[in-house]
């Protein structure tokens, strides 16, 4: 409504101020002096107009800004609700899976896989260097790796056999002293399990976890046997409380 009366009036008052000065420019002073008064009102409604204007095109501005706010916010409530609703479904990462090993049957060692957490197991996998100390050589007992199908939480994979094993059995007799090194794993298992093992054939040994700063390097090992003193390196390496014996099937 203001961009067309502005106009109006303004041109109204710039017909009446040219008919007013044609009339009165031959008259006297006080004439004169009207005219200039006139043209004064002219001056301040044009400044009136000027003014109303920038005002109506501040208006429209800020109103063109509200309206662009209230469709970024729109847009941004959207895309944070489209977020939310993607991440509630995804499934819940639920427990990792972690595995572990014990050794059975002191007098015929055995080992059995065990799942330790309320994950399933799959593809449990366990690996082992055993040496018999007796044959003062570098070429570990043929103890083949074991790949598994899957484990249930709370349940195990074994007992499997160890030193009945062919290849193993016909290398030990009662009385060797039997070291190494065994480790179980699975694609998703919290980490790779590492294990101590030492044992006199036919009456029984222990075994401990290898604790994560005290990695054996099965590669120098093997090459430090037979002059390699394993007593005294297993004493300085694993504690007696940390040593656990190798008991009977089912472990009490």
């Amino acid at each position: 409504m203001t961009d067309i009366w502005i106009p109006l009036s303004s041109a109204i008052v710039t017909a009446l101020l040219a008919v007013a000065g044609a009339h009165l420019a031959a008259n006297k002073r006080p004439l004169k002096l009207a005219f200039w008064g006139l043209g004064l009102i002219g001056v301040v409604l044009s400044g009136e107009q000027a003014y109303l204007t920038r005002l109506d095109k501040q208006a429209d501005k800020e109103e063109a800004l509200t309206a662009q706010l209230g469709r970024d916010l729109k847009a941004s409530w959207t895309a944070a609700a489209m977020r939310k609703e993607i991440e509630s479904l995804r499934p819940k990462p639920g427990p990792k899976p972690d595995i572990g090993l014990s050794f059975v049957y002191p007098t015929g060692m055995a080992t059995f896989v065990v799942n330790q957490s309320r994950a399933i197991i799959r593809q449990p996998k366990f690996g082992m260097v055993l040496w018999n100390l007796r044959e003062r050589t570098r070429d570990p007992l043929p103890v083949p790796t074991q790949l598994g199908d899957y484990i249930r939480p709370g349940e195990g994979w074994g007992p499997s056999a160890l030193t009945s094993i062919a290849g193993v059995a016909s290398r030990i007799k009662a009385g060797d002293q039997l070291f190494g090194v065994a480790s179980v794993r699975c694609p998703d298992c919290i980490k790779t399990r590492e294990y101590w093992v030492f044992a006199e054939h036919g009456t029984g040994g222990w075994y401990a976890e290898v604790e994560d700063n005290k990695r054996p390097n099965i590669v120098a090992i093997g090459r430090a046997l037979p002059e390699l003193d394993v007593t005294k390196m297993l004493d300085e390496l694993v504690p007696t409380v940390r040593r656990v014996p190798i008991r009977n099937w089912p472990v009490p």
